[in-house]
């Protein structure tokens, strides 16, 4: 019917205000059948029904969901800033190689098409390092950057 359904796991001794919601999402693809959504959630058929009456109405309004949607998405980008702060050292030296590589390409390639699809790369990586991916305006300027760059080193070689 639904997509597949794990059991839920409590968590410090109670369940998550998002399992309980979710508890209801599956209630309700399951046709209010408690019984099969206790089984299928590893809960009581008591705690679908205390979680329905508690939840079932703010689901309709989308209220509780769109907070759990916005704290999820909030703590994506948690993650992400966490994991760039932590290896922003290493990022940061495969990017100097990867320009360094890029100028050696210049002084031997002919193909500018090759040339300009490697800074492009190298350009869309610094940009998703730096949390410029949004900004096209600033990606741009990223870009340029590391052609000029590029270009003016190759002029000193």
């Amino acid at each position: 019917m639904g997509k597949k359904v794990g059991k839920l796991k409590k968590t410090k001794g109670a369940y998550t205000l998002e399992q309980k919601i979710e508890t209801v999402r599956v209630l309700k693809e399951n046709n209010y059948n408690y019984n099969l959504t206790a089984t299928q959630l590893g809960v009581s058929p008591q705690a679908v029904r205390s979680w329905d009456k508690e939840y079932g109405r703010e689901i309709e309004t989308s209220t509780s969901v769109q907070l759990i949607a916005e704290t999820v998405e909030l703590n994506m980008a948690r993650a992400k800033s966490n994991f760039i702060n932590k290896h922003y050292d290493a990022m940061n030296k495969l990017t100097g190689i990867a320009i360094d590589r890029a100028i050696e390409l210049m002084e031997s390639e002919d193909d500018l098409n090759k040339v300009t699809n490697t800074i492009k790369t190298i350009s869309d990586f610094m940009s998703k390092l730096s949390g410029e991916d949004q900004e096209e305006n600033k990606k741009g300027n990223t870009y340029n950057l590391i052609q000029q760059a590029i270009f003016e080193a190759n002029k000193e070689m």
